[in-house]
C-alpha cells in the first residue's frame, strides 16, 4: 500500500464527514460538511468528480452504495435524501428521486440498501430501486423510517423527471 496526496478542502471548517467504498470498483464516495458529494478514484488516486448543488450548505450525514454500485444514496443534516447514478467519467449525477418532506430540524441519520437487490443477467439493477432511510426529527424529539423507491435511474438523460415519479413513504413512525 502506498500513500497518496490527501483529499482535503481548502475552505475553513469544511471536512469529510461520510465515506462509502464502492462494492466492486476502487471508488470512494465522500460526503463533506458543505454538502459536496465527491468520488475519489483509487485507480487514478484523485477526485474524479463531484457535485455541489444538491445538498448545498448542508452536511452529508450518510452514504451507501447499492450492491452493484450503479447507484449511491446520500442523506444530509436537513433530512434530505438523494439517489445518484455515476456517469462514465465517474461523476455523481442526481436522479429524479424526491424524499418525503422533512420537518424543520430533521436530519437523515442512516441509509440502508438491501444486499439482495435484484439484478438482471448483465448485473444491472432493476428500474425500480428500493432502499430505506431513517430521519431524526431533532426539534420534535422523534423520528421515522422511510422506504424509498427510485424509478428514475437516469431521469436526467432525456426522460421527464415528472414521468418517472419516484416515491418515498414512512413505514415506521
Amino acid at each position: 500500500v502506498t500513500a497518496s496526496r490527501p483529499v482535503r478542502s481548502d475552505a475553513p471548517g469544511v471536512y469529510p464527514c461520510a465515506l462509502a467504498w464502492h462494492p466492486r470498483s476502487p471508488l470512494l464516495a465522500i460526503g463533506w460538511t458543505d454538502g459536496r458529494v465527491a468520488l475519489w478514484s483509487g485507480t487514478e488516486l484523485r477526485v474524479s468528480g463531484e457535485e455541489t448543488s444538491t445538498h448545498a450548505g448542508r452536511s452529508i450525514t450518510c452514504i451507501a452504495w447499492s450492491p452493484t454500485g450503479h447507484r449511491v444514496v446520500t442523506g444530509d443534516d436537513a433530512g434530505k435524501t438523494q439517489v445518484w447514478t455515476v456517469d462514465d467519467k465517474l461523476r455523481p449525477k442526481p436522479t429524479g428521486f424526491r424524499c418525503a418532506k422533512p420537518a424543520p430540524g430533521a436530519r437523515t441519520s442512516h441509509v440502508v440498501i438491501p444486499n439482495d437487490a435484484a439484478v438482471d443477467e448483465e448485473g444491472a439493477e432493476p428500474d425500480r430501486f428500493l432502499f430505506y432511510y431513517a430521519v431524526n426529527e431533532g426539534l420534535a424529539d422523534s423520528g421515522y423510517v422511510c422506504v424509498g423507491i427510485d424509478t428514475a435511474g437516469d431521469a436526467g438523460a432525456g426522460e421527464s423527471k415528472a414521468a418517472a415519479a419516484p416515491a418515498s413513504r414512512k413505514i415506521f413512525d
